[in-house]
């Protein structure tokens, strides 16, 4: 059975509360609360696109045109920064690993017990019962707390479902320098490793199982460029005139208005493809290659615009 690492249904379990989204404000950890969460993710779909990836040249073969997400893609889909400090997370030594967390997140009870330079994401969840009285400083072990959990479960979710690395903790030292980094660029790397990884797996006759990206940017950026998918899967037609939720699909991050659209669509035209289906519609003539000149000229908030 095929598997997608992005762990949706494990962020609704953490609403963060407003305070540690006014600390995160500008870092695009801020935004992702407000994607639905019961957004689906069709397998089927992935696997599909699996099969048009090239491992040579980095991008989808679709026809005989070369398309691949870029990092304007994963700053209007999910605003995530992409142009400022690279994502270089130190490697700690399984020693050090109790003492970080003892430090930054203030116990090291949170640490796998075969995986020591791993944390636990369930042993997160506590954090997210804050106590009012809490600000400033008292405040930073609970925001590194959601922005581990949020990594592990939908930025660069990991292979392995139930842990994320410690080695992000060492960008999480300081609350107000994570909007310094480049997660946007960081989620797109991981797209492609795993993207290549998967391929090489499937071509070698491995039958690889776990698919470990972020799933919902990689499906909101083809439903973007082939609109035919969404009208077919969700009666979701952007492009019509008097579509009802129009307005949706130019609210800033693009993955918010998507998430909310197709979810609501799906409750009752969702229509299941096979996988095979998908390649009728992953052609040349399908492919729409300036999605978003529906959209303002502000549409994007200042922190990213370089």
């Amino acid at each position: 059975m095929y598997k997608s690492r992005t762990h949706l249904r494990l962020l609704k379990e953490w609403q963060p509360v407003d305070a540690v989204i006014q600390r995160l404000e500008g870092t695009g950890f801020d935004l992702v609360h407000r994607i639905n969460m019961d957004y689906r993710t069709t397998i089927d779909f992935l696997l599909a696109l699996i099969d048009h990836y090239s491992v040579d040249l980095s991008c989808f073969i679709i026809g005989d045109q070369r398309i691949t997400p870029k990092l304007d893609d994963v700053a209007r889909i999910t605003g995530f920064p992409i142009d400022v400090l690279p994502v270089l997370g130190r490697d700690y030594k399984a020693n050090e690993c109790p003492d970080v967390c003892n430090e930054l997140l203030l116990s090291p009870e949170l640490l796998h017990p075969k995986k020591r330079c791993d944390v636990i994401l369930r042993k997160l969840l506590p954090f997210k019962n804050i106590l009012p009285v809490l600000v400033g400083a008292g405040l930073d072990p609970y925001v590194r707390a959601y922005v581990l959990y949020v990594i592990g479960c939908f930025l660069t979710p990991p292979r392995g479902h139930s842990s994320v690395p410690c080695m992000y903790l060492s960008l999480l030292r300081d609350v107000d320098a994570i909007r310094n980094y480049a997660w946007g660029a960081a989620l797109l790397c991981q797209l492609h490793h795993s993207m290549a990884e998967f391929k090489r797996a499937m071509i070698d006759g491995k039958n690889p199982q776990v698919m470990s990206f972020c799933a919902p940017f990689l499906t909101v950026f083809f439903y973007e460029h082939i609109p035919i998918i969404p009208c077919t899967l969700y009666d979701v037609d952007i492009y019509k005139e008097n579509f009802e939720e129009r307005e949706l699909f130019s609210i800033f991050p693009l993955m918010m208005g998507w998430s909310h659209a197709v979810e609501r669509k799906s409750k009752n035209s969702y229509i299941k493809k096979k996988r095979e289906e998908f390649d009728v519609m992953l052609t040349n003539e399908n492919i729409v290659w300036q999605p978003y000149a529906r959209l303002p000229d502000n549409f994007l908030p200042h922190y990213l615009v370089g």
